[in-house]
């Protein structure tokens, strides 16, 4: 399965570029907070580390891919994910990631 995503974030497009065999397409916009697409239509908030530092002893972390390798598993990959922490030069953002296509192969 690959799902396509669009990232309007430069800083993000970089870790975002692929996460396991699955090509992410997210439109990120400011602000926003919920995980939505399960099968049964629930909803969910997700809290994903992703920060760039430009310091070297800082790690770059992404947001925990088995638990999205997981969640496109079970649905049906219509849903939004909240990043709650992009760590930029001391301040924080908040963005909303939407995964708005999904293509099976």
């Amino acid at each position: 399965m690959t799902v396509t995503v669009i990232i309007d974030d430069e800083r993000l497009k970089e870790a975002l570029r692929k996460i396991y065999d699955y090509e992410i397409l997210f439109k990120v916009t400011e602000s926003g907070v919920v995980l939505q697409g399960f099968n049964s239509g629930e909803e969910r908030t997700i809290h994903c580390d992703v920060y760039k530092n430009t310091r070297a002893n800082y790690p770059e972390r992404l947001f925990p891919r088995d638990e999205i390798r997981r969640w496109l598993e079970l649905g049906n990959g219509k849903f939004k994910i909240m990043f709650v922490k992009d760590y930029h030069i001391g301040t924080y953002r908040d963005y909303t990631v939407e995964v708005i296509e999904e293509v099976k192969v």
